[in-house]
């Protein structure tokens, strides 16, 4: 009975300490669950403001986005009509010029079928198979320029005037007319040297075997009728070509014969610097009309040249 006693007494105080345990650890959670929550609710407060801030801001930057958006358009198309307006000038323009450059070609090819023309009627007069002998006038040397044998006695600038070396200048020059644009026959020109005709202008060497390249290839035939020259002037150096040059298209069977009236202007060196082609005698197309302060005549012979180069580097 006393040991039954002990046990229920130590089992009651066993059961009292673990309900007292039990309670403090309930105690304890509910405690904690509390600060959990009231954390939780603070970190959902602090959120809903960071997504309504961010809201906000992007809102903002939307209509920001869409401002520039429309300044951007606004300024691309006033940009896109300005750009439009000054286009269609420029083709009014250049179709003027261009009409003009037409009227004077076709001008050139009256002259052209008139001399055939003539000639033919000759040959028909005559009865005399016409094949023109190439007519070579003398270079016209200064008084004073003599030709010494020695080498080392020659002044330069006599050099340069001498009657073999204007033959040398103008030899290579016929065969750059004949469709041989190799590269011993340009030895005479500067590096810098421009080169104009009634529908291109080259500047530099590099453009002006563009320009000598490109005939090759456009025409099938170039033969020489005539040809001759003479030193126009020793001071500034000039020398005046005159070519009667009759070119083949290929595939049709068509011929036309240009008369070629040529200045070179060579430096002291005895370099060409200045290579103008005149066709008939006539001055190189000119216009009244400018753009910006330039003229369209020469800017569309300008891009005549700088698309012949690229064509032969294609």
């Amino acid at each position: 009975s006393d040991a039954r006693n002990l046990m229920d007494d130590k089992v009651h105080r066993v059961s009292d300490s673990a309900r007292s345990v039990g309670q403090r650890i309930e105690s304890q959670a509910t405690h904690q669950a509390a600060s959990a929550a009231e954390v939780l609710r603070e970190s959902r407060e602090s959120m809903g403001e960071f997504m309504a801030s961010a809201q906000d801001k992007l809102v903002h930057a939307k209509g920001a986005v869409g401002e520039a958006t429309q300044q951007m358009k606004e300024s691309a198309q006033a940009r896109l009509d300005a750009v439009k307006t000054s286009a269609e000038a420029v083709a009014d323009s250049t179709a003027g010029s261009t009409k003009g450059l037409l009227g004077t070609i076709k001008d050139s090819m009256s002259k052209v079928r008139d001399f055939v023309g003539g000639t033919l009627d000759a040959m028909r007069h005559t009865g005399e198979k016409a094949v023109p002998s190439p007519a070579v006038e003398e270079s016209v040397i200064p008084a004073h320029v003599t030709v010494s044998n020695d080498s080392a006695s020659v002044d330069p600038r006599q050099r340069v005037l001498s009657k073999e070396y204007i033959d040398s200048v103008c030899e290579d020059l016929i065969k750059l007319y004949q469709r041989r644009p190799e590269e011993q026959f340009f030895r005479h020109y500067d590096r810098e040297a421009v080169f104009e005709d009634p529908v291109s202008q080259a500047k530099g060497l590099y453009e002006i075997e563009g320009i000598f390249e490109t005939h090759r290839r456009v025409f099938a035939k170039s033969s020489t009728l005539e040809r001759s020259w003479k030193l126009e002037s020793s001071d500034p150096i000039v020398v005046v070509v005159k070519l009667l040059q009759q070119y083949t298209f290929p595939v049709i069977p068509k011929q036309v014969t240009v008369d070629h009236i040529i200045r070179l202007h060579l430096n002291e060196e005895g370099k060409i610097i200045k290579h103008e082609d005149t066709w008939y005698g006539r001055e190189l197309p000119g216009s009244n009309m400018k753009l910006l302060g330039t003229d369209l005549a020469e800017r569309m012979r300008r891009i005549n040249a700088l698309f012949a180069v690229s064509v032969v580097e294609v």
